[in-house]
């Protein structure tokens, strides 16, 4: 997995190179390193170019890490 990147506030981009993981663990943590937010999520990929023998780049949905109140 490549290092997140930041999108719109509050917001974070990550990818995958190779691989289409079937769950993953989203963590959030404080600047003392302690986990303040996680969730384990499946992931259904879903493939940008349907119908082709190629393989193609494939997406997911956001997937949303609530932290604090």
């Amino acid at each position: 997995m490549n290092s997140p990147t930041s999108g719109a506030p509050g917001r974070w981009h990550i990818s995958v190179s190779t691989n289409t993981p079937e769950t993953i663990t989203v963590r959030a943590y404080d600047a003392s390193s302690t986990v303040i937010a996680e969730r384990l999520v499946d992931l259904s990929w879903t493939s940008l170019s349907e119908g082709t023998e190629c393989p193609s780049p494939s997406v997911v949905d956001p997937v949303e890490l609530r932290v604090g109140a």
